[in-house]
């Protein structure tokens, strides 16, 4: 037993009483900007119609040299900006503070930190002791191929719409290049008139998983070495099934926020999640403007960016965990590696062009009504949580 833990316990009950005292402060000031997150019908059944008529029958003209030259820069910035979680993610929120109408582009920044935080998990001391060389590679390659996938079908639309917006010209119909799927046309010409955020961020969740769907969630590999395991399905043991925003609260504390993903290879279940998730993040303030102020922080893939004093990049900076709760005398006692120093690059097979949206599948009916889930710190939760696992992962390393 672990005296200096028990002598410490006044401490961490004072800290404990001080986080939930800051807390309901902080719930006091907090004001929903909508309460519902609603599209009128109308307009999606207008956007479906379109989509049935003149956007399947759109013009095969070959691209004017103009457009030629436009498809090359963009295949050549892609590739540059999706060699790694850390490009993506930094590709992501430079595009969102250059077009801030753009509002899945900071979600998309937020969602890929996570990604990079799961991918260095793997390497870290509380997930390491679980996983075999082979099971973690396989973990890896699955988290690293979602995250790339995605940026390789969103980021040519978003950078259309930037080229649009500079020359004041619809380059929509060049999605095809980039074999983005025919359900995106018609919301991307809706925004570029209309500038509806919400309507084109719902579409743009709806679309990506979606793209990902079969090329990922239902790959046959991916199916027998990831999602099938035991690991994945034990949700308290593997956390890639949490998302955390981390955000600026009082005296610059670093706090979360989030929620955790049931039900992950269930596609409705992770575009439901990403609708919740749009809503905390641009539907509360100050929440936004907290969550925004965290994003100044370099993202590196270590959790240590969001709790330089619960996890270390450095394993030998690491200290004996110390059981109190967010205290700046604290040593971190858990290994959270930067994303670059145990993860090199992966050259990724090209994605197939097969098409998602096909005339049996429904996804308009995603754009159904849903509450604000409102304002929830779970950094108590999330901080016991490492605890109970940090035990869990001592008592493995003890076991013969």
């Amino acid at each position: 037993m672990d005296f200096n833990k028990i002598l410490r316990l006044p401490s961490y009950l004072y800290l404990l009483a001080q986080h939930k005292i800051e807390v309901k402060k902080y719930e006091r000031d907090i004001i929903h900007e909508y309460k519902r997150l609603y599209f009128p019908q109308k307009t999606i059944e207008m956007l479906k119609l379109k989509l049935h008529g003149q956007y399947q029958g759109h013009s095969k003209q070959a691209p004017t040299s103009i457009e030629r030259k436009l498809i090359d820069t963009i295949q050549k910035k892609r590739k540059i900006a999706n060699q790694n979680n850390i490009t993506r993610t930094k590709a992501y929120l430079d595009y969102y503070n250059n077009h801030p109408e753009i509002h899945w582009s900071l979600l998309a920044h937020l969602v890929s930190r996570n990604g990079g935080w799961n991918m260095t998990d793997l390497k870290g001391s509380l997930l390491s002791p679980f996983l075999t060389s082979e099971r973690t590679s396989d973990f890896f390659l699955f988290l690293e191929r979602a995250n790339a996938y995605i940026f390789y079908d969103a980021y040519p639309q978003l950078l259309l719409y930037e080229a649009s917006k500079k020359a004041n010209k619809n380059y929509f119909h060049l999605l095809r290049y980039f074999s983005v799927s025919s359900f995106m046309k018609p919301f991307w010409d809706s925004f570029y008139v209309h500038k509806d955020s919400k309507l084109l961020t719902v579409a743009l969740i709806i679309n990506e998983q979606h793209y990902i769907q079969k090329r990922v969630i239902e790959h046959p590999f991916f199916k027998q070495k990831v999602t099938k395991t035991m690991l994945f399905q034990t949700q308290d043991a593997f956390q890639f099934t949490h998302v955390t925003f981390p955000y600026v609260s009082f005296q610059n504390k670093i706090k979360l926020t989030g929620t955790s993903v049931q039900d992950f290879t269930e596609i409705a279940q992770r575009i439901l999640i990403g609708k919740q998730l749009y809503m905390q993040l641009f539907g509360i303030s100050p929440l936004s403007q907290h969550i925004k102020a965290f994003t100044a922080v370099e993202h590196t893939g270590s959790r240590e960016d969001f709790w330089p004093t619960v996890f270390s990049k450095d394993d030998k900076a690491v200290a004996e965990q110390e059981n109190f709760f967010l205290s700046k005398k604290r040593k971190p006692f858990i290994y959270s590696p930067a994303l670059e120093d145990v993860w090199g690059l992966i050259h990724h097979a090209t994605p197939s062009k097969e098409d998602w949206y096909t005339s049996e599948t429904n996804p308009f009916s995603y754009f159904s009504t849903i509450e604000q889930p409102g304002f929830l710190d779970i950094s108590e939760t999330y901080y016991k949580q490492l605890l109970k696992l940090s035990t869990i992962t001592d008592l493995k390393q003890l076991l013969p």
